[in-house]
């Protein structure tokens, strides 16, 4: 089981909206059960949250998988961060 933090760079979610990250692995491979978490930025002054909606896998006509996750920021304030993801493989 691999676990990679920190994944993409940083991205700012304003508050009251829904992201909708998508993964991909090459060529569109299963990997099972993909995890997919914000990694908020260590640089927080007040107290945020992220909540994760969904998590869910796509697959697609050219017979490749992605995995998504949505993401929702119910802070009064803008929240920065990327991805943690868990893959067993």
């Amino acid at each position: 089981m691999a676990l990679f933090t920190s994944v993409g760079g940083f991205f700012i979610q304003q508050p009251g909206t829904e992201v909708t990250w998508r993964t991909t692995y090459d060529s569109g491979l299963d990997r099972r059960v993909v995890i997919q978490a914000p990694n908020i930025s260590d640089d927080i002054l007040a107290e945020v949250q992220l909540v994760v909606l969904n998590q869910g896998v796509v697959a697609t006509s050219d017979n490749s998988l992605a995995y998504t996750v949505t993401i929702r920021n119910p802070s009064d304030l803008s929240v920065r961060y990327n991805l943690n993801i868990q893959d067993p493989l």
